[in-house]
């Protein structure tokens, strides 16, 4: 079976755009809850008559509802779920742990995707997502084609299905983990309001931050071998043009095995960043992978568009019906037409005897096979008829006309059970004392005296003999191990590691995504939930605790009830530089790679704010410029279960010196940030 063309869906033109050039499957936005807030979306009556003018066409619909959701806005959210239901759409894209808990009550029957901001980048993440009823998982974009196959081959034994974006625009940072546009400017693309600072030039003039976009058109077939079941065209904030464009031209390779050249030049052309790219797919990252808009593009972009209107001006006549027709002297006309699910029946007047030229079969099938301006076309062509008789024109296309309303109708979509839910407000925890926990980058910064944390962790490639001899000295100190924010082809590493780690003594896994989980708990480990899970609401605690944490740090996007907290094993990060983008690309990338680097790497923003970048496991963190202090915030977020010391680029020395400053409550001397806990985030 042919993969599912999936495209994306921003207005009523782009949905006549996407429908009419051959998609299989359109995703929209609609309410608030989805990542793209700043497209145009849809309206209530817009939403349900767009959902109507799908399911009539066979192409399904996916509502995004990928944000992730604050504590004040369940109601809301639950308002728009209930309205999606009654409309029929086909399945929910999620990334929330917490509206997944909540969509699991309300309507347990709808199918739910697990949007790629769910960084889903290795195989242990689908027992997770399987277990709380995904079926289909979209893949994050930065993994090669070996690591498709590999998920691919495990959601097919497992059954799940797998999405995979194939064009359109690459975020600098894996999805799910970038917190840029949140720190810079508090528009959090976690909530849909990216700004996207990463497409602005640095210092210099250039565009460390910036990605061409992603093109696979010319690996279609070998995605098919692989087992993709989707393939996801990205740009609900692109005109029309594009996206008929895209559509089209993924239609005729995957129906004809090519794109013609013009299609595929004019594709090029409407939206570019200094060309396309398939490095993430090939596993050729690196300096040629990165672009941004020029005026070349702007120019060929409006060569481009010229004419692409008529790609989606008439309907696409996808949908087969079988036609049957029974004319008969002294009886009613009579037609049926079936479209396989729906069979419906129109009579008409009795025939006359003709008094000049008679109609014939052919005549007949030929006026009852126009279908022009409908989604049908005549498959299969049965006539029972007198010989020598005759029927008004008008009347065959009025039964004709008649059919397909019918047919319409029969097509439309079913509403999806939906069950009324009470949420009762969470219960507030009062935690005596606050447990000081660090995790650290490197285990040479762990200073000589630790006495005055609770638990640390370091990376889990730390070498195990280094790690048991922290643990001889630690004293009654806690020591973890931190696995990476995102697997990629790190999974079986990350298992021997924990295995060899287990050995000598080592309990505690932090854990920043929902492959990590599965890994550790397949060790018997005790897991520490870390930022890289979004954890956003109550909801999501309670889901994350049951799948195995046993503590939580919270989002730091999310705004703080000052004095209290939902639940008595979430904490905050209340020190240190803010991750900001985790990418697979390194922005201070040479030609030489990783193997050139000599470390100490930063970029410089426009106004002069330096961004140092930490490398591991092939991966670069760009981190806030500012540090985050809240040592004299005690009274306002001391109640917390621990607070979190993220240490990156400090010496030992400096770590003791924070260490101590937190203990005593300390205020701090140089420029800092307090981070988005009491401005919070759009």
């Amino acid at each position: 079976m042919k993969p599912e063309l999936l495209c994306p869906v921003g207005s009523d033109e782009a949905l006549y755009a996407a429908v009419r050039s051959g998609a299989d499957a359109v995703y929209m936005g609609y309410g608030r809850f989805n990542a793209r807030r700043s497209a145009r979306n849809f309206a209530d009556d817009e939403f349900k008559n767009a959902v109507e003018y799908c399911r009539i066409r066979g192409v399904k619909v996916y509502l995004t509802l990928n944000t992730l959701v604050a504590e004040g806005e369940i109601d809301d959210v639950t308002k728009t779920v209930k309205l999606a239901c009654e409309a029929g759409v086909d399945a929910f894209i999620v990334q929330d742990l917490g509206l997944v808990r909540l969509l699991k009550r309300l309507c347990p029957d709808m199918p739910l995707h697990a949007s790629t901001q769910m960084t889903v980048t290795s195989p242990s993440a689908l027992y997770e997502l399987k277990e709380l009823g995904f079926e289909r998982v979209v893949l994050a974009r930065e993994m090669n084609r070996r690591e498709i196959a590999e998920l691919c081959d495990v959601a097919h034994r497992i059954g799940i299905e797998t999405e995979l974006f194939v064009h359109g625009a690459l975020c600098m940072c894996v999805s799910g983990q970038c917190y840029m546009s949140a720190i810079i400017g508090r528009r959090s693309g976690n909530r849909g309001y990216c700004a996207q600072p990463c497409r602005l030039p640095s210092k210099d003039g250039k565009y460390p931050l910036s990605l061409k976009d992603l093109s696979l058109i010319d690996y279609l077939d070998e995605i098919e071998n692989i087992g993709v079941d989707s393939l996801k065209i990205e740009g609900r904030m692109k005109r029309p043009e594009y996206i008929a464009a895209a559509t089209a031209a993924f239609r005729q390779v995957l129906d004809n095995g090519f794109c013609d050249d013009e299609l595929l030049s004019r594709l090029m052309d409407v939206f570019s960043r200094s060309g396309h790219t398939d490095g993430y797919f090939v596993g050729k990252r690196g300096v040629e992978m990165f672009g941004h808009r020029t005026e070349t593009d702007l120019a060929a972009s409006g060569s481009a568009v010229s004419g692409l209107k008529a790609l989606y001006r008439n309907e696409r006549q996808s949908v087969a019906v079988n036609i049957s027709f029974f004319a008969k002297i002294g009886q009613e006309t009579k037609m049926t037409m079936s479209d396989g699910k729906n069979a419906v029946t129109v009579f008409g007047q009795m025939p006359q005897i003709a008094e000049n030229k008679a109609l014939g079969h052919e005549d007949i099938k030929n006026r009852c096979s126009k279908l022009g301006g409908t989604p049908y076309y005549c498959n299969k062509f049965e006539c029972e008829i007198d010989d020598n008789i005759a029927i008004p024109v008008s009347e065959i296309n009025r039964m004709k006309r008649e059919c397909t309303e019918l047919i319409d109708k029969g097509r439309m979509p079913s509403a999806v059970p939906f069950y009324e839910a009470d949420f009762m407000k969470k219960k507030e925890h009062k935690n005596e004392k606050a447990e000081l926990v660090a995790r650290f980058s490197d285990i040479s910064q762990v200073p000589d005296d630790i006495s005055g944390l609770d638990m640390i962790f370091v990376p889990a490639d730390t070498p195990a003999e280094m790690v048991s001899e922290l643990i001889l000295r630690a004293d009654g100190v806690k020591v973890g191990v931190e696995l990476p924010r995102a697997f990629f082809s790190l999974e079986a590493a990350s298992k021997k590691w924990l295995s060899g780690l287990k050995a000598v003594g080592v309990e505690w896994v932090m854990c920043h995504n929902i492959a990590a989980l599965s890994v550790a708990k397949a060790e018997g480990m005790k897991i520490f939930g870390g930022f890289g899970l979004n954890i956003f609401n109550s909801y999501a605690i309670e889901q994350i605790e049951e799948m195995g944490a046993e503590r939580v740090t919270l989002s730091f996007e999310t705004t703080l009830p000052k004095g209290k907290t939902p639940l008595k094993k979430a904490g905050i990060i209340a020190y240190g530089r803010l991750p900001l983008m985790l990418t697979r690309n390194c922005p201070a990338s040479k030609k030489g790679g990783c193997a050139s680097c000599g470390g100490g790497k930063e970029i410089t923003d426009r106004a002069g704010e330096r961004f140092p970048i930490e490398c591991r496991y092939s991966m670069s963190e760009v981190l806030n410029s500012k540090v985050l202090w809240l040592a004299d915030k005690k009274n306002d977020f001391g109640e917390y279960a621990f607070w979190l010391f993220n240490f990156t680029d400090e010496t030992r020395e400096r770590v003791g010196e924070v260490i101590a400053e937190y203990v005593t409550s300390s205020r701090p001397e140089n420029d800092f940030t307090r981070g988005l806990y009491e401005r919070g985030v759009l």
